[in-house]
């Protein structure tokens, strides 16, 4: 006959094991959803619209990081929800990457009393891995839809970091 606290702790292990089972799917799951590349509709993205933008920093590795900022100038970025897209050179589709708005404060330049554009930095990153063409066939283009703006922006940058005709 087995002692009852012995039945408990194996049933507190067991309950245990589960939770940490649990938690770590439930992480990967999150991680996975960060890392997610799905076509974009750009049909939307219709607005003519002079957007001050550049692609300042693409970094290859396991992980190819691209960096930012966009931006109308004379309007304060108060809800920032730009998004970096790849657009194939190969079909013309366009791809929506994991995007973060990045604060960047060298952008108010302006005086005191002028418009805040620190919410227009922006940080993206793809797994290499997960496309189907090489960097070279994609361009980076910005999907700007901050403070009502609806507006497609091709930076002429390449997601092997040259610019359009090198």
């Amino acid at each position: 006959m087995e002692d009852g606290r012995q039945v408990d702790r194996r049933g507190a292990a067991l309950l245990l094991a589960a939770g940490l089972a649990a938690s770590a799917l439930f992480c990967a799951g999150i991680r996975a959803d960060k890392e997610r590349i799905q076509t974009a509709d750009v049909s939307a993205l219709t607005e003519e619209a002079e957007v001050t933008a550049a692609v300042e920093e693409v970094t290859a590795g396991e992980y190819i990081r691209i960096e930012g900022y966009a931006y109308i100038e004379g309007e304060s970025v108060h809800a920032a929800a730009q998004k970096v897209l790849l657009r194939s050179g190969e079909d013309g589709e366009y791809l929506e990457i994991p995007t973060q708005m990045q604060v960047k404060e060298e952008l108010n330049r302006v005086p005191e009393g002028g418009k805040n554009h620190e919410k227009g930095g922006f940080q993206a990153k793809v797994r290499a891995s997960a496309l189907a063409l090489a960097p070279s066939e994609y361009e980076i283009c910005i999907a700007y839809q901050n403070d009502g703006h609806r507006v497609l922006v091709d930076t002429g940058v390449r997601l092997d970091g040259r610019e359009e005709g090198q």
